[in-house]
């Protein structure tokens, strides 16, 4: 289909200019540097930590679990790391196409999703540039939204909700930033308002939200990370 070629179409824009823009390696930031050294220290089985010793405290683990489970595949090293960087925008923008497409009208014009297409081919390619986790954060965020725009609030497709999924992400989300909390309360939102289907709203509601806030919060604790970023 037209769609479908679009997007492989984009996917691939995204890996040819991604791998221009890292001729030269990964913008390391002090972030990027804590990212691969607990990366490298989650593949030498020596925890979530510096390669000096401490422990990361100020970053939730995922984006260095992903780094470590890319550098398992293809050894530790700088081509590896853009390898991971370079596929993730790739997946961010084609899950960001249907984000932003599933917006748009069926009658909006073609040159409407061309230019959807190449503004985020260039974003994500950017954004790659940098060792950071919203690499990672963005396809998960993007993933997201297209599950909740398949969760409706009325009554028809209730059958689309998949509160499982929402679950998994979000919990995902958490773990990959802490600023994924400041989508919680849309969530819950999104979900309360839901006029049918198994469960009551704000019952389903609380497992699908509670259970990721419980996980992330009991994942912080085990890390040592419980006063690192307190509230209050």
């Amino acid at each position: 289909s037209f769609a479908g070629a679009g997007q492989m179409l984009s996917f691939i824009a995204t890996l040819v200019l991604g791998i221009f823009l890292h001729s030269a390696g990964p913008s390391l930031s002090p972030d990027g540097w804590a990212y691969w050294e607990s990366s490298v220290s989650l593949l030498r089985g020596d925890g979530y930590r510096y390669l000096d010793g401490p422990p990361v405290i100020y970053w939730p683990p995922l984006f260095s679990v992903y780094l470590a489970g890319v550098q398992r595949l293809l050894g530790v090293s700088g081509f590896a790391i853009s390898t991971g960087l370079v596929l993730a925008s790739g997946v961010s923008t084609v899950v960001w196409t249907r984000v932003l497409l599933s917006a748009c009208s069926p009658e909006a014009p073609l040159r409407a999703a061309i230019a959807v297409r190449a503004f985020l081919v260039l974003f994500f390619s950017l954004n790659a540039m940098a060792l950071l986790s919203e690499v990672l954060f963005m396809p998960i965020l993007g993933a997201l939204l297209l599950t909740l725009n398949v969760a409706p609030a009325s009554g028809d497709e209730t059958k689309a909700f998949k509160p499982t999924r929402i679950t998994v992400l979000l919990t995902l989300l958490l773990l990959c930033r802490n600023a994924g909390l400041a989508f919680v309360p849309g969530v819950v939102v999104f979900l309360c308002q839901r006029r049918s289907g198994r469960g009551r709203p704000t019952v389903v509601a609380a497992m699908v939200v509670g259970i990721p806030v419980v996980i992330w919060l009991l994942i912080r604790v085990a890390l040592g990370q419980a006063q690192a970023q307190a509230f209050g």
